[in-house]
């Protein structure tokens, strides 16, 4: 069975902050206060990120995204180096915040022995804490869990963590998330359009069922597979497979405590298995309740007395006494439940409760409804539930106190009886805010997030973790300045058919200065939901640039728009002439303005195709023979103009596309090479602009411009999650990234360019067996050395030996004596100026093949009690065992050419060896498995 071994940071940071004190302004309102409701924000942020996302018409991009993020997280569990760029970028990653803001929950379970809470983020996060809140760790980030499964059970003496990685595996752990086991079962019949694992359910009798919605190609159609597990969730078999024509058909529930499970099939079938049977009985082969497009089931059991209550379409409340024989029409639900279900109370009969984007309760079998509190309560006080309810489930305590854990985008709410009020339990420590987008100015970093609204965090310096104070709540997406970055600009997203723009005149203000709208008409002109905006070019002038349908209400064009702040409180609006729907056929997706040159603006379009200005946005050009990154309806590409020249620019969106024009937007080269097809959010040059950093679905990037290589940023730090903006801090040498669902993150860059300019540089074995090292140089200034650096596995570097810097144009040559021998040896030159400042070289790699030292160890993959057998063609040599640490564990002579060394009990996982002869040079390493 395959194992997943997350490496995990070598401190959890558990310290207790004061949750900062929410500020609620209704920020939603536009120019005519039509303020928009949560649903249409949770509406529009969920085709955001399904459309936006799509690599190509009709391309499953849900199947793409988990590539990549089981490809991150290969990368991230067994890592090749922690240098990036091949060398040429050196750095650390820091995550910086926020602490105190939960973001979505929709999973949650309850291990009643020692009262933890278990809980999987709308992004995949697995973390752990308890029903008092402050004691949340992250368990496991590497691994991109499906949001929707988790469940926790006793395993022999201890607990086991089962959940689904993507959509249709199943994975377990018996320590707390630090590895992971792939259960066993057949899961490859289905192919990966679906939604995936729907829910697990758990008997009281430790048996478990499992629940899939996937796509069947035998027989062809929508598949839902309902599996069965008797040990654990260790393996898995297959109870039944349900084929159906409609999404959502198929729902399981089992009553509270009990070992009795009902399945609703193809809206007019029901089945029931109990105890240890290992098949469903029909109850009803067809009901009297009408077919909806979705179907959700719950109930009550007191002794042999069952009800079952049942929603068809969303709306359509039933409830029956008789085991499904017939139905009664009990209620239409307004508004509607969503997928997350409907949940009735095991303990109050004829209490039932559905999640919308509010938690509506009834006390009379869903006769009549009540809200617990209406969403914009939350943000006054975050006890109250907030918008969106991903998860309703009851638990109890070993003493019998029973209550429920309700999941929502404002983290999780604990509901107690007598079922009156909430409690947030995941007020700080969680660290799973889902960000859009993030800008530092000055001391502070602000960030945009779903449903947590626009948030400030004091001190953009360090590397600790931060909280942040919300300012307005909602949702917050592309940010911009003006004025030499003195000036705010943020947008809320569309509603209706405006997307609304705010200012800042103050940096510290709770309050916006100015906004305005920008409008469009039934989404034909303008993007369903997040609006492009740019920097305006003339930095002396406070405005900002806006793709959208126009400056009026009912606007039928698509045109820039210029946002001015005219010294009052209210935003003046310019229309730029040209009309790219009624001209190019698509409406806007990304601009930006040259700040090198205004007369230089680019024009992205929905159907890829792309404009240039080079006379302010009098007129424009088409680019000729360019597809960019295309778009249904949403916002799907993203335009980064450098600020050194006004003819370099870069375009990217969908599809790992990024496009590079060196001419002012006349002709692009595609430079995708070496990136993953995924979303692209966002891209930052440095300020040399040599290094192009990018966002993306599948993780941080960067592109090295003078070897046109793009290179993975992630390592055994870095969450598996998208990221979705980034920004380049100059003053502080850091690369800040947005990710959805694990906050903010830093890369602070210690190796810096320096004025150095290398004509060459190599490693070549001598005759003797030996290394040369060569470097020369064609520009050298202020410069204190150079330090050649040398590694046994490309991955920890030391130094061999420190060169004094002509600060000329210069040959420089270093020999290594001792060289590893049957292996490959890595070098790399550090320059280093008289201000300390490094930079590094690539790595250059040299293999040594020397006669009579050949060494074999094996088996490389073994149990403790296996013997490690070493053969020899020189005695008396050195063997070493390290653990991933670092830590010797085995120090053993071999004094003859066949060896047994016996190592002691070890743990199950990563091991790394050497042998070094009498001289201490290394003669061979190498990697150990213990399973």
């Amino acid at each position: 069975m395959l194992q997943i071994r997350p490496l995990t940071r070598a401190s959890v940071w558990l310290g207790t902050l004061i949750l900062s004190a929410f500020v609620f302004f209704s920020a939603c309102q536009n120019e005519n206060n039509a303020e928009p409701t949560e649903g249409e924000q949770e509406g529009g942020a969920k085709k955001y990120f399904e459309q936006s996302r799509h690599s190509a018409l009709g391309d499953d991009w849900e199947k793409i995204t988990q590539e990549n993020f089981e490809k991150a997280t290969q990368a991230r569990l067994y890592p090749k180096e922690d240098l990036f760029a091949g060398g040429l970028l050196d750095g650390n990653w820091y995550e910086r915040g926020t602490s105190n803001v939960a973001g979505s929950i929709v999973a949650t379970a309850f291990y009643p022995t020692t009262e933890e809470v278990y809980a999987v983020s709308q992004s995949g996060i697995l973390i752990k804490g308890g029903l008092t809140g402050g004691s949340w760790s992250i368990l496991s980030d590497a691994i991109k869990f499906n949001s929707a499964i988790l469940a926790v059970v006793t395993n022999g003496g201890g607990k086991r963590i089962i959940t689904v990685q993507g959509k249709r595996q199943p994975y377990y752990s018996d320590d707390e998330g630090a590895t992971w086991t792939q259960a066993g079962g057949s899961f490859t019949s289905v192919d990966d359009w679906g939604s995936g694992g729907l829910k697990i359910v758990a008997f009281s009798n430790g048996t478990l069922f499992y629940l899939q919605h996937l796509w069947s190609s035998s027989p062809w159609g929508e598949s839902y597979k309902l599996y069965r597990s008797t040990d654990n969730g260790a393996s898995w078999s297959l109870v039944q497979q349900f084929m159906g024509s409609t999404d959502d058909n198929v729902r399981m529930w089992s009553p509270f405590n009990s070992n009795d499970l009902y399945v609703i099939s193809n809206k007019t079938a029901l089945y029931k298995l109990s105890g240890t049977a290992s098949s469903l009985t029909t109850l009803q082969s067809s009901m009297s309740i009408p077919s909806g497009s979705e179907t959700l089931l719950t109930g009550y059991q007191n002794g042999s007395n069952l009800t079952l209550y049942a929603v068809r379409g969303g709306a359509s409340f039933y409830k029956s006494t008789d085991d499904g024989a017939s139905w009664a029409s009990v209620s239409t639900l307004n508004p509607t439940a969503w997928g997350v279900g409907i949940s009735a109370n095991p303990w109050v009969t004829d209490a039932v409760y559905y999640g919308a984007v509010d938690f509506w309760k009834s006390s009379n079998a869903g006769n009549s409804w009540a809200s617990q509190n209406g969403w914009a309560q939350y943000y006054s006080n975050i006890d109250k539930l907030h918008a969106d309810m991903m998860s309703v489930t009851p638990y109890q305590k070993t003493d019998g106190t029973k209550f429920f854990l309700i999941g929502n985008h404002g983290g999780i709410h604990y509901f107690p009886d007598p079922f009156t009020t909430t409690t947030n339990i995941t007020k700080t420590n969680c660290r799973i805010t889902d960000y859009y987008d993030v800008i530092t100015l000055g001391s502070q970093i602000i960030a945009g997030a779903q449903d947590q609204g626009f948030q400030r965090f004091a001190g953009s310096s360090g590397t600790g973790i931060l909280t942040g104070t919300q300012i307005f709540s909602g949702d917050y997406v592309r940010q911009n300045t003006s004025l030499g970055r003195t000036k705010y600009w943020q947008e809320y997203p569309q509603t209706g058919s405006s997307c609304t723009i705010h200012y800042f005149d103050n940096l510290t203000s709770t309050g916006t200065s100015a906004q305005g709208s920008v409008y469009g008409t039934s989404n034909t002109y303008m993007q369903y939901w997040v609006s492009p905006t740019c920097d305006y070019g003339v930095t002396t002038e406070n405005s900002i640039l806006v793709g959208g349908g126009g400056a009026n209400s009912g606007s039928t064009v698509s045109k820039v728009v210029k946002m001015t702040y005219n010294g009052t409180s209210s935003l003046t609006k310019t229309e730029y002439a040209f009309d790219f729907y009624a001209n190019g056929g698509g409406f806007i997706t990304a601009l930006d303005h040259s700040q090198v040159d205004p007369n230089y603006m680019y024009v992205a379009l929905s159907n890829g195709k792309f404009y240039y200005s080079h006379d302010a946005g009098s007129s424009f050009t088409q680019t000729s023979g360019l597809t960019g990154p295309t778009n249904e309806w949403t916002y799907g590409a993203f335009i980064h103009a450098s600020k050194l020249n006004k003819n370099l620019a870069f375009y990217c969106g969908k599809g790992g596309k990024v496009y590079k024009t060196s001419d002012g937007g006349v002709n692009f080269t595609d430079i995708s090479t070496g990136l993953p097809n995924s979303f692209i959010s966002e891209l930052v040059l440095n300020p040399s602009e040599t290094l192009l950093f990018a966002a993306t679905d599948a993780g941080p990037y960067v592109y090295v411009l003078n070897t046109n290589t793009w290179y993975s940023m992630a390592t055994a730090t870095t969450p598996v999650v998208s990221f979705t903006a980034v920004e380049y801090v100059s003053d502080l040498n850091v690369v800040r990234f947005a990710t959805y669902g694990r906050g903010v993150w830093d890369f602070q860059i210690n190796a810096q360019p320096l004025p150095v300019t290398y004509k060459s540089f190599d490693a070549q074995a001598t005759d003797n067996q030996q290394v040369s090292i060569r470097w020369e140089t064609q520009t050298e200034q202020n410069l204190n050395c150079f330090e050649v650096e040398k590694s046994t596995d490309g991955h920890h570097f030391t130094k061999l030996q420190t060169v004094k810097a002509f600060n000329k144009a210069s040959i420089y040559s270093v020999i290594d004596e001792r060289p590893v021998y049957d292996g490959i040896n890595y070098y790399r030159v550090k320059s280093i100026d008289a201000a300390g400042k490094s930079e590094l070289t690539t790595i250059k790699s040299v293999k040594i093949e020397q006669k009579g030292h050949f060494v074999s160890v094996y088996p490389t993959v073994l149990q403790n009690g296996t013997p490690l057998s070493i053969q020899l063609v020189n005695e008396n040599q050195t063997f070493y065992l390290f653990d991933s640490q670092g830590r010797n564990l085995v120090v053993q002579k071999l004094n003859s050419l066949s060896n047994q060394v016996l190592l002691p009990n070890l743990s199950n996982g990563v091991y790394y060896f050497s042998i070094k002869d009498e001289k201490q040079r290394l003669i061979k390493n190498g990697k150990l498995m213990m399973m």
